[in-house]
């Protein structure tokens, strides 16, 4: 019965330890018990009062300003996605949407990276590119790392939360497949990019001109297939030996 946030981890625990330990074949006793808790989780639901994505279990009002903590199931896990669940998706966005953290110049720390990397999942690069060119100009120290002003010099989540956002706009993985450019800005029209890691120990290069894939290499350790989707189609290749 806790927030949102707390029942996306916990179902995200869930499912990863169903999976995993029937690949290993163990621990069937708590495979067993976790698949008879895991759909009395509380689902996520949309506030009817406001169209966004509840807090809570109870259509409560948020309370923790830029702390969209519900965000968690789009950012860290597959639990919400623009073609998954695209009501879902539109209730996640109305609450970024209607508040523009960023355009208050709150961006320094994980406050910008919840929004960055929150639009770079739902697809809208251009919106994630403004939020990381306000961390860019307000934000950095003179070495480029970020700082929380205020709080402290060095905040960790606005260092490595930008940089996942950057990466987030150019490769996602997360949805049971490897989408080349899903949430590129117009800023970025044409350009190229080496060494991206995907779901399955993949390593990705992409190529892009005016904003579509051009030429793109994808590789792993062991030989084996994986289902990328190009330019809005979806198909399965043989990925190439790890260079």
């Amino acid at each position: 019965m806790g927030p949102t946030a707390s029942i996306q981890m916990v179902r995200e625990l869930f499912r990863n330890c169903l999976t995993g330990g029937t690949v290993l074949g163990v621990d069937a006793e708590l495979r067993a018990e976790i698949a008879k808790a895991l759909p009395r989780l509380a689902p996520m639901q949309i506030s009817p009062t406001t169209g966004e994505l509840q807090e809570w279990v109870e259509d409560w009002q948020r309370t923790a300003g830029c702390q969209v903590l519900s965000s968690w199931g789009a950012i860290c896990s597959a639990q919400i996605t623009p073609r998954g669940t695209p009501e879902l998706a539109a209730g996640l966005r109305k609450i970024f949407d209607g508040a523009k953290w960023w355009k208050q110049g709150l961006v320094g720390s994980w406050q910008g990276s919840f929004q960055a990397n929150a639009y770079a999942r739902l697809h809208d690069g251009d919106t994630a590119m403004a939020v990381l060119e306000t961390h860019l100009k307000t934000s950095p120290n003179p070495n480029l790392l970020a700082r929380f002003g205020g709080y402290c010099g060095f905040q960790i989540d606005g260092n490595m939360g930008h940089a996942a956002a950057v990466a987030e706009m150019l490769l996602q993985s997360h949805a049971g497949e490897i989408e080349l450019l899903p949430a590129l800005p117009k800023a970025w029209p044409n350009g190229k990019v080496t060494g991206l890691r995907a779901c399955g120990g993949f390593t990705v290069g992409i190529e892009w001109k005016d904003g579509k894939v051009t030429t793109y290499r994808i590789a792993v350790k062991a030989g084996k297939s994986a289902k990328v989707r190009v330019n809005g189609e979806v198909k399965t290749v043989i990925a190439e030996p790890l260079w």
